[in-house]
């Protein structure tokens, strides 16, 4: 739904053959991604307002180059999502962007995926240069991460207030934010199923159960 690129002057193919030519190491990192959600209520325009601000801070923060697309929800019907994936649903650009935001239509997820380079880059010369080590420091690392969500935070209830929506995002767990008296206690969960309840381990049962009866050995494949 939006694709940009910041400190960069080429193509996202060019920005990341690059950052790949700048590494010595096989096992070298040479991207960050950050998958951020965005809040149903604001509208297409906002989304990306907000996306190309927080991109900007990163870039200015960390001297990156960045790259940030925002990826449309998924249609509840399969026939529909099938289509859409396709590029090939019958919707005007009216009728598709209503559909979006249509809780019986799509699952609302609107979500951003940003990619960090590893390195600083100049922007004038496209060069890259020192890794950007503060963010993987054992010491730096985990509060400079920290720092990132909180300010990813701060603008996304900005944009929430500025639209007028009485939504909020809160980065703490929801356990810290009962123990702050922000919310009500937990009710009970739910159990989980566990190995054998998944589908693999109904389906190896029954495999193991028609082994067992034929006298085969239940755990050959």
């Amino acid at each position: 739904m939006s694709h940009e690129l910041f400190n960069w002057a080429g193509s996202a193919e060019a920005l990341w053959n690059a950052a790949e030519r700048a590494e010595n190491r096989c096992n070298a990192r040479v991207i960050r991604e950050l998958r951020s959600s965005l809040p149903a209520e604001l509208p297409l325009v906002e989304q990306v307002r907000l996306v190309r601000g927080f991109s900007l801070w990163l870039r200015d923060e960390y001297g990156v180059s960045v790259q940030s697309d925002i990826h449309a929800p998924r249609f509840l019907d399969r026939g529909e999502e099938r289509l859409h994936n396709a590029g090939k649903l019958a919707m005007d650009a009216q009728e598709y962007m209503a559909a979006l935001f249509d809780p019986t239509c799509t699952n609302r997820n609107f979500h951003a995926h940003i990619l960090m380079t590893t390195r600083q880059v100049c922007p004038k010369t496209n060069v890259f240069g020192a890794k950007t080590r503060i963010l993987d420091d054992k010491k730096t690392g985990r509060e400079e991460i920290l720092r990132i969500r909180r300010e990813w935070e701060k603008r996304t209830n900005a944009a929430l207030k500025r639209i007028g929506s009485p939504t909020r995002v809160d980065l703490r767990s929801y356990k810290d934010m009962v123990k702050a008296g922000d919310a009500p206690a937990p009710r009970s969960s739910w159990p989980t199923p566990g190995r054998k309840g998944t589908p693999f381990g109904r389906k190896r049962k029954r495999h193991q159960q028609g082994g067992a009866a034929q006298g085969r050995n239940p755990g050959a494949q």
